[in-house]
């Protein structure tokens, strides 16, 4: 692992032997069904904490090597459409209809809250966003599902933990974000003047998503979260994560 990217490569031999191997127009079924699917997560998001060891363990399940890139929102889409991604370890629902080539998992991996973290004291939303003007931060690409007002000016970033910095140097108003992955950042940057809205903005399901071209891949993978779902683990994973961020409990 590095930087939080797991990576699985091939020796120089096997990459000239597998090279020789296409060039002959043969590959043995067990080689190319190992062929490292690429899975994309965002980058410093707080969830990859849980999902990245889950869906190690699922696609070792399924005998599928994996490797985990750290892509932002905005880049990815233009990856998916061109082929270059295969799965998305964990978005929002709905994100299959921003990118048409993906298909969803249908088993929501949890629900997390979408919140506003403030400098100071929690306010509500209807106070923070009645504020004029309005400078609120943002994860580039996301919305989030909300419907903002005409007098937000938006800062957009790649990682949620740029958002947090900015909103302790004052050059937003509050930054938007999922309530683990802001939590996460304010708690390792020691941040003790910054806090989240009294009630989250919006409450989303969490799903996987896998390009239509691993589209047989989807029974197995149904499969075996629904048997986690059911016995309870993929609560358990979250709660256990959320407990190490002060959170209460879903």
């Amino acid at each position: 692992m590095h930087n939080g990217v797991f990576r699985y490569s091939l020796s120089p031999v096997r990459k000239g032997f597998l090279a020789l191997l296409l060039v002959l127009g043969w590959m043995p079924q067990g080689l190319a069904e190992n062929t490292p699917l690429v899975i994309s997560v965002i980058p410093g998001n707080a969830v990859n904490q849980v999902g990245i060891p889950l869906f190690t363990e699922v696609y070792e399940q399924l005998g599928q090597a994996v490797t985990f890139q750290n892509i932002p929102t905005a880049r990815e889409s233009r990856m998916i459409a061109a082929g270059n991604v295969d799965a998305v370890l964990a978005q929002l629902d709905g994100h299959q209809q921003r990118n048409p080539a993906l298909v969803q998992v249908p088993v929501a991996l949890t629900q997390i809250q979408i919140t506003a973290f403030v400098k100071g004291e929690p306010t509500t939303a209807a106070a923070l966003l009645g504020r004029k003007p309005l400078r609120l931060g943002r994860l580039r690409g996301l919305t989030y599902g909300v419907e903002w007002p005409a007098n937000v000016q938006w800062v957009e970033v790649n990682q949620t933990r740029q958002l947090i910095q900015l909103l302790d140097r004052g050059r937003i108003d509050a930054a938007i974000s999922p309530e683990l992955s802001g939590q996460y950042f304010v708690l390792e940057m020691g941040l003790t003047d910054i806090s989240r809205l009294t009630s989250p903005l919006v409450s989303v399901n969490v799903f996987h998503y896998i390009h239509r071209d691993q589209q047989p891949l989807l029974p197995e993978l149904t499969r075996i979260l629904q048997q986690m779902e059911q016995n309870g683990s993929l609560l358990a994973r979250h709660n256990a994560y959320r407990q190490q961020l002060g959170l209460p409990p879903q």
